[in-house]
């Protein structure tokens, strides 16, 4: 049987509201107006979005992160990119990587990745 929420909707609007409505109240007196823990009323808030006139909202830097076998790669920076397609995907995987300061795996998955980048290109423009 699943729990049953300890906050109700009416009190995570009433959370939401007061976060964004008044800049001076601390997470713990919007939680002692509203009847909930502050830790409840601090997820919810986050869990809705709310955002309040102080908090500050950072943009995310569009990195994007790639993963293999489970854990996290670093992406080929722009220049990096720009190396390894100027050279002949033929040339030796262990020479490249070397000289990018890479695994030598690394620069054979960014030339799989980019021959099925063309594949679906080509396949798209047919």
């Amino acid at each position: 049987m699943p729990k049953k929420p300890s906050v109700t909707e009416a009190q995570i609007d009433e959370i939401c509201r007061l976060r964004e409505e008044e800049p001076n109240l601390s997470w713990k007196r919007i939680a002692h107006q509203v009847g909930c823990t502050e830790e409840g009323a601090r997820y919810w808030a986050r869990e809705r979005g709310a955002v309040g006139p102080r908090d500050v909202v950072r943009a995310p830097d569009n990195i994007q992160i790639a993963m293999r076998n489970g854990r996290p790669v670093r992406p080929f920076s722009p220049a990096e990119r720009e190396r390894l397609l100027q050279r002949e995907p033929r040339e030796s995987y262990y020479r490249l990587a070397r000289e990018l300061g890479r695994n030598k795996s690394s620069v054979r998955a960014f030339f799989v990745t980019e021959a099925r980048r063309q594949a679906i290109i080509e396949g798209a423009a047919l």
